[in-house]
């Protein structure tokens, strides 16, 4: 069975857990990380869910997870990485970048990692379970399919690219 930490409305662990899946009260949150993947080049990486996958199936996305209880994100984040991609990060490779805690009834905490690596399509191996197929894109084409709506979206993502940008 597998646990999730429970955390406050302001990201500080409350030293409670929960079962994987189990309903929130409305001021118990979970910790969740994004990895934005980008090359050399500034394409991004992105995955397209596996039709199997329970939450947003077949939909293009980010390398994403939630995180088992004792784990920071840094840790979790490196975990869905391999897991999803079969790709090791070392700690070069990989900087916190953001933190968003949503107010929109979802009770999660998303912390953002920019994972700076050049990845030759024959290193991945897919987690056939969560991922289907992998693509780096342009800039370009990353906002022609966030404005599209062919990929998961959240409020903030225009404004988290315009600052991995800058920061790149």
């Amino acid at each position: 069975m597998e646990y999730w930490d429970i955390y406050d409305r302001n990201g500080y662990p409350t030293g409670r857990k929960a079962v994987k899946g189990q309903q929130f009260s409305e001021n118990d949150y979970h910790l969740a990380v994004e990895a934005w993947i980008i090359n050399s080049k500034f394409e991004i990486l992105l995955q397209q869910r596996s039709e199997k996958c329970p939450v947003l199936p077949n939909v293009w996305c980010h390398t994403t997870g939630r995180i088992i209880a004792g784990e920071d994100s840094l840790q979790g984040c490196i975990r869905e990485v391999r897991e999803e991609l079969g790709v090791e990060i070392s700690g070069d490779e990989i900087q916190f970048f953001q933190r968003i805690i949503r107010k929109d009834g979802t009770n999660l905490i998303w912390d953002l990692f920019l994972v700076r690596k050049d990845i030759q399509p024959s290193e991945f191996i897919l987690q056939e379970s969560e991922v289907s197929r992998v693509k780096w894109v342009s800039e370009e084409t990353f906002v022609q399919m966030v404005k599209k709506q062919e990929m998961f979206q959240y409020p903030e993502i225009f404004s988290v690219l315009d600052k991995i940008k800058r920061h790149f």
